[in-house]
C-alpha cells in the first residue's frame, strides 16, 4: 500500500513539474557555429551569436509548454507562439504554432536548445 502511495505522488509530481528556462542555453547552427541564448527570470532574452555580438533580444513568456516571443528583429509588438517539447529539462525543441514573424519562425521552428554547464 506505501509503495502504491510513493508511485501516485512522483507521478503527480512529474505531470505537474513547471519548466525553467532560466540561465544559459546553447544551439549550434550551421557550419558548426554556437550561439548563446541568456534566458532572465524576469521573462528577458539575449541571443549571442559566434563571436559575442549580440544578434537579438526581447521578452519571452513561458506558461506549461507554450513560449510566447516578442524581440526586437520582429519588432516588440508581434508575438511568436511556439510549442516546446522538453526532451530533459536540459534539451528543449520549439515548433512554431503561430507567428507572424516569418524570420523569427524560420531560425526557431524545429530548433533544439541545450543548457550550458558551467
Amino acid at each position: 500500500m506505501k509503495l502504491y502511495f510513493l508511485i501516485a505522488g512522483l507521478t503527480v509530481m512529474v505531470l505537474f513539474k513547471k519548466h525553467n528556462l532560466a540561465g544559459e542555453w546553447s544551439s549550434n547552427g550551421k557550419n558548426n557555429t554556437r550561439t548563446i541564448l541568456q534566458f532572465t527570470k524576469n521573462g528577458h532574452f539575449t541571443i549571442i551569436a559566434a563571436g559575442g555580438h549580440i544578434e537579438n533580444k526581447g521578452l519571452y513568456i513561458l506558461k506549461n509548454d507554450s513560449f510566447y516571443i516578442r524581440d526586437s528583429n520582429c519588432g516588440m509588438k508581434v508575438t511568436g507562439l511556439y510549442a516546446l517539447h522538453f526532451f530533459t529539462e536540459d534539451a528543449v525543441q520549439f515548433n512554431v504554432v503561430t507567428d507572424k514573424c516569418s524570420d523569427r519562425s524560420s531560425e526557431i521552428n524545429g530548433g533544439i536548445i541545450v543548457r550550458s554547464l558551467h
